[in-house]
């Protein structure tokens, strides 16, 4: 289920049109972005429903992209709903469930009527908290830049709402000799032991710039922490294990497009629903 509003003109005559997403995660494994591995711990997040923040400082660095890919390997039966920046009057409150459903935010900040601020964002904390689960992209280089964004005065949301932030996804763009580069900088999971009102972050993924890859942490402590956030209490490595494999099966069929990842998902959860 998506809810979607449109069609709309040019932003600065009513709400956004919302876009089908042109990238998978499958393409993003395929270029670099990410490997199969931090793609399947992501994935686990997804499946759980965490909420998360995709953020890089420039423009046109795979925020978005990022975003949407993570969001393809959600649950079947989870649904999504896209804000509508200062447009947005949350009638959809009224009409979904909260635990089925991802609010997806384009970006929060207040440079475009089209994106979410103030009011709104505090609004879109409130719904996580019963029970909702989000989605956006902002303008930061690391979670404590996010968290200085959101707790800003005119958003203000409150420590104990920011602590439903499971995930902050760092991106980074920049060229090189071969061109343009992409790369998933960092994953950073707040801690879900930290007292209420408090923030602590943790990497659960680095890029590895001297040979180009992705590190995962996977110390008992770091999956003792990952299990309480996910509210899991399977072997996390098999899980991850199993995931990997079957995002690398799909790309070995030749799978790329958004919706047959979404295709993919859906046969991979059918035993499992």
């Amino acid at each position: 289920m998506t809810i979607s509003r449109g069609p709309w003109g040019w932003w600065g005559q009513g709400p956004p049109e919302v876009e089908t997403p042109t990238l998978s995660i499958l393409h993003l494994i395929e270029n670099n972005t990410l490997d199969a591995a931090t793609a399947a711990l992501l994935w686990l997040f997804a499946e759980a429903k965490a909420s998360f923040i995709v953020a890089s400082p420039p423009r046109l660095a795979g925020k978005s992209t990022t975003m949407n890919a993570i969001l393809g390997l959600r649950r079947p039966k989870v649904g999504l709903v896209h804000t509508k920046g200062e447009w947005e009057d949350f009638a959809w409150l009224g009409s979904t469930e909260p635990g089925k459903t991802y609010i997806v935010c384009n970006e929060i900040s207040n440079h475009l009527p089209m994106y979410s601020w103030g009011e709104s964002v505090l609004k879109m904390f409130r719904a996580v908290d019963q029970g909702y689960s989000l989605a956006s992209t902002m303008h930061a280089d690391s979670p404590q830049e996010v968290m200085s964004d959101l707790r800003h005065p005119e958003v203000d949301v409150p420590p104990e709402l920011l602590g439903h932030l499971a995930l902050v996804v760092n991106l980074l763009a920049g060229r090189t000799r071969q061109g343009v580069i992409r790369r998933l900088r960092e994953v950073w999971m707040q801690e879900p032991a930290a007292p209420r009102g408090q923030m602590s972050f943790r990497a659960i993924v680095r890029w590895q710039q001297a040979d180009d890859s992705f590190a995962l942490e996977v110390s008992p402590e770091a999956a003792a922490g990952i299990k309480k956030r996910l509210g899991f209490a399977g072997d996390l490595a098999a899980e991850l294990e199993e995931r990997r494999q079957a995002l690398e099966g799909w790309l070995r069929e030749g799978v790329r497009e958004y919706e047959a990842v979404r295709r993919k998902a859906a046969e991979f959860y059918g035993g499992k629903e």
